[in-house]
């Protein structure tokens, strides 16, 4: 029946045989037809001229309109390397009714067989075929790279500016020779090169205003650049170090005229003329624009003050550290005449960002369930670059008050001061939780990436509904913990969604004692790794190691559960539930430990849009990892020396896998993810698969 239909429809009109667009008459006002094209489908000619066929459908079909969709066409077939490909059309207006009918010549698809340069001296042909496109177009194509003149025409202008950007300044490239074969299926192109000689600077020359306390400075101009590939860039290069130099010493006004002669070929030797202008002092500072941000807060970010001689290096800094507060989307600094030409008005011009926000935030977890969070921050309080925050959460097993002040430039010490109050409320597989907690912390930054801070942690923290077998360990249910943190974190990760390079490294220590106000004396001492590799435009491979110990110190002999570390859930060995990797009491609850490991390997790939797919493993254990089928047995609350000695002995020992996939949606706030983590060493009472669902990267 289907043949039957074909052979029908091939004995009719052309007009008749061809559908209308989309294949419904959708338009009774027009009819596109199509002849000739048996490579390119008319879908994908109508995309490539979408643009000019809305035109002609909204301007009353309007022949102009055609004409511009045959050029896309035929610029479509071009570009997939049908050279000598034409797209011709009938343009026929009738009684309400228009046809067009496209008459396209595709001629073969053309292949690159070789290309072949003559004159280049200089580089290498690996290195100027490297500009070029030389990817095949599937097996048919037997490697051999598509023919399109404009990608040609494009790589010979970057071979171009490549010579010019090692020194060849005269180089001259002829128009490429096609030499097409007799079936014109495939071309040979001979690009012939005049490179012309290699231009170097020699030295170069001061003259004008020349100070001594700036000659040396502009002595060393010349000592870097001497002896230097010379290309027009460099003039740029050489007028800016000049320009910051007589700026970062009072000359904010000095004009340069700059000139390159060549003594013989590829000798370059460039004069500077400078006119210095007067020496420049700041007189007076006007800011306006702050309507909330008070005057003496803009002038504290400043580096350059009344009575400071100019620099372009301060003033640099100034614009920096506004910008930095966050409180401002725009900022403006100009010199404005003063009393005299020695002296300048600096004029600091903002405009303010709005300094409230309110944030709200909702999310899943594979053992919170639902939990969402409302929050509210004012950037700017009493107009210092003070930030008050406050936030509520909550989920089905948590719920948590917060509020805080930041002032990120405590006593204008560099360092970052941070006083939270938290009240946490937890319910944890083994017990219940209540802590009240009071953090001032002190933070600054070392560098672009890496930040330290050190601070106080005073917290009541209670303990309910304790689910471990009561007779096994002698904890505390109540306890005040006072201690000291210090902490280290250096950070280049490109993206904290979705980073493909860079790492994420912290150590943190911590030490609890009784002069400190704790009920408790123990070292904790906490450290992680997290690595990321772009192995593809798509593929990325994030490592991670994470690790830490927990000693008791002084007369401690036992840890209470609430501190201890616990090991498996959503962002630790997902092939456990929450909490459920390591010792157990005799009832089958976790009871942790004093120290942990976590190693993982997570492939993430893009699939499409937001879809990201993950293949991971995670390997990782609790120590000491001695379960508990009697009170007898117990390590906790007997002999510290022989806790510890187990914590070490069990360090890297009974490590857990799991191994699985994932999926993930990109969201604004991170990824929501599904994971299912398999457990290849199934044990007695253990699951032999888990599912997570949660919104964040598991490291």
């Amino acid at each position: 029946m289907a043949a039957a239909a074909v052979l029908l429809l091939s004995g009719l009109p052309a007009w008749a045989a061809t559908q209308p667009e989309n294949g419904k008459n959708t338009d009774p006002g027009y009819t596109l037809r199509f002849e000739g094209n048996e490579h390119i489908g008319k879908k994908m000619l109508k995309q490539a001229a979408d643009s000019e066929l809305d035109d002609f459908r909204e301007d009353g079909y309007e022949q102009a309109d055609i004409d511009d969709a045959a050029f896309q066409m035929r610029l479509y077939y071009r570009n997939e390397g049908y050279a000598f490909a034409e797209v011709n059309y009938r343009y026929q207006a009738g009684p309400g009714k228009v046809d067009v009918l496209f008459e396209i010549s595709e001629g073969p698809r053309i292949l690159v067989d070789h290309i072949a340069f003559s004159g280049a001296e200089a580089f290498d042909r690996e290195t100027l075929l490297a500009f070029f496109d030389l990817n095949g177009k599937g097996v048919l194509a037997a490697g051999k790279p598509v023919f399109v003149e404009t990608e040609i025409e494009k790589a010979i202008a970057e071979i171009r500016a490549y010579y010019q950007e090692n020194g060849y300044q005269d180089i001259k490239i002829e128009e490429p020779k096609f030499i097409f074969s007799h079936n014109r299926q495939q071309v040979v192109i001979r690009i012939n090169i005049e490179e012309g000689p290699h231009y170097f600077i020699k030295k170069i020359v001061f003259k004008g205003d020349l100070y001594p306390e700036i000659e040396k400075l502009l002595n060393q101009i010349d000592e870097d650049l001497s002896g230097q590939i010379y290309y027009r860039r460099r003039d740029l290069e050489v007028r800016s170090r000049i320009l910051d130099i007589y700026g970062n010493n009072g000359y904010p006004n000095t004009e340069i005229e700059l000139t390159a002669t060549e003594e013989k070929p590829g000798d370059v030797v460039l004069e500077a003329k400078i006119e210095s202008g007067p020496e420049v002092w700041i007189e007076e500072v006007i800011v306006t624009g702050n309507e909330q941000t008070r005057d003496s807060f803009i002038r504290s970010r400043l580096t350059l003050q009344a009575g400071d001689l100019y620099s372009s290096r301060e003033r640099r800094r100034s614009f920096t550290e506004l910008y930095r507060t966050g409180l401002f989307h725009r900022v403006n600094m100009t010199l404005e005449e003063g009393s005299d030409k020695n002296h300048r008005i600096l004029q600091v011009a903002v405009e303010e960002s709005p300094s409230r926000e309110v944030s709200l935030e909702v999310g899943w977890g594979s053992y919170e369930l639902l939990r969402g969070k409302v929050g509210y921050r004012e950037k700017n309080v009493l107009g210092a670059g003070r930030t008050f925050r406050t936030e509520i959460s909550g989920s089905f097993k948590h719920r948590e008050f917060q509020a805080g002040i930041t002032d990120p430039w405590f006593f204008r010490s560099g360092f970052t001061a941070d006083l939270p109050f938290f009240y946490r409320y937890r319910e944890e597989p083994s017990f219940t939780r209540r802590d009240f907690d009071l953090s001032p912390l002190l933070s600054r930054r070392l560098g672009p990436d890496t930040t330290t801070s050190v601070g106080y942690n005073y917290r009541i923290t209670e303990l309910s509904e304790l689910d471990v077998d009561e007779t096994i360990e002698d904890f505390d249910r109540h306890y005040n913990l006072g201690s000291l943190e210090l902490q280290l974190t250096n950070d280049t990760r490109n993206d904290i969604f979705f980073p493909t390079a860079g790492h994420r490294f912290f150590i943190s220590g911590e030490i609890a004692d009784t002069v400190l106000g704790s009920d408790l004396d123990f070292f904790r001492l906490t450290t992680g790794i997290r690595r990321f590799f772009s192995l593809t435009s798509r593929l990325v491979l994030g490592l991670r190691y994470n690790t830490g110990i927990l000693l008791p110190t002084r007369q401690q002999d036992t840890i209470p559960l609430g501190e201890r570390y616990y090991n498996g859930g959503e962002n630790s060995v997902r092939s456990f539930r929450q909490d459920q990797l390591g010792p157990k009491d005799s009832e089958g609850e976790a009871i942790g430990g004093l120290a942990f490991n976590i190693v993982s390997a997570e492939l993430r790939y893009l699939i499409t849009g937001p879809f990201i797919g993950t293949v991971f493993l995670d390997y990782g254990n609790i120590s000491p990892n001695e379960s508990h089928d009697d009170p007898e047995n117990t390590l906790f609350g007997t002999d510290r020396s022989r806790l510890a000695e187990a914590t070490f002995d069990d360090y890297f020992r009974n490590f857990r896998p799991a191994v699985g996939l994932g999926l993930q949606y990109m969201l604004p706030v991170g990824p929501a993810r599904l994971d299912v983590g398999l457990n290849p060493e199934v044990r007695e009472n253990e699951r032999e698969y888990t599912i997570h669902f949660s919104v964040g990267q598991s490291f």
